[in-house]
């Protein structure tokens, strides 16, 4: 994959712990020391976890925050030092929310650790849908930066010689900048083929998610929305069709779920 890809094998190495004479994965927090040694040694500068969850010590919780901050958090703190990029995977769960936020598997000491955090999902218009091979990534979360715009991608097969026997092998062809949100990628995998219907039903079921515990202030709301990718004018359709109540009081306007409409979300 590297040879498909275009890198330079010589440059990756492939870490694997030797204990009690066996070949092991790597365990954090107690393997720091030993990673961050062979991190500066090599002059390594980004530092690939697939999946990053499998570092973490089995004794640990991978759902605890506590957990996850405690052995995370001295590697980061050595990368940081020299000026390494670490980059980890982590699966989505498996529930039917199309909020990044909450799809993240584990603990949500995993989202707020990182500086950045992207989401990679089905390319919402692709015309093959989920048996096409189109892909976005876009932003999640970023504190180091001006966000990006949306990345589409798609893989790819190229032959690789190995030992004399052209294989084939899957790479990732960078395509153009989108404005596909987290959102319309995560109902791709709903089965949505219309692209509007993909973002009305997202506006419906976030809004009714905002409110549902009780009244709360527009203003937040519609930072919220902002945040997460939803137009406003999709949330004022939303609005009306769940049956909102807007009231004013002395701090502004707040919104109201009065009844459910008849809806099933």
């Amino acid at each position: 994959r590297l040879d498909a890809a275009g890198a330079d094998p010589l440059r990756v190495f492939d870490v694997r712990m030797r204990k009690d004479k066996f070949s092991a994965g790597v365990s954090l927090p107690d393997d720091t020391a030993a990673i961050a040694q062979l991190l500066i040694d090599k002059d390594i500068r980004v530092m690939f976890s697939d999946p990053l969850a499998a570092m973490l010590d089995p004794k640990r919780n991978s759902w605890k925050d506590t957990d996850v901050r405690s052995a995370l958090e001295p590697l980061i703190a050595v990368c940081a030092e020299h000026d390494i990029t670490w980059i980890g995977t982590l699966h989505t769960n498996k529930t039917n929310s199309t909020d990044a936020r909450q799809r993240g598997m584990g603990s949500v000491g995993w989202r707020q650790i990182a500086r950045a955090t992207f989401l990679v999902g089905l390319d919402p218009d692709d015309p093959e849908g989920d048996k096409g091979s189109a892909r976005c990534v876009a932003h999640d979360k970023h504190n180091l930066g001006p966000w990006t715009p949306t990345q589409r991608f798609h893989l790819d097969s190229a032959t690789v010689d190995i030992a004399g026997d052209a294989q084939p092998m899957v790479r990732a062809v960078i395509g153009d900048e989108c404005d596909v949100t987290m959102s319309e990628m995560l109902a791709a995998e709903q089965g949505f083929d219309n692209l509007s219907d993909r973002k009305a039903d997202n506006a419906l079921k976030w809004l009714r998610r905002q409110i549902e515990a009780g009244p709360r202030a527009v203003k937040v709301i519609q930072a919220s929305a902002d945040e997460v990718g939803h137009s406003w004018r999709t949330i004022e359709r939303a609005k009306t069709e769940l049956g909102v109540t807007a009231k004013q009081g002395a701090n502004g306007w707040t919104w109201e779920l009065v009844g459910s409409g008849g809806l099933a979300i």
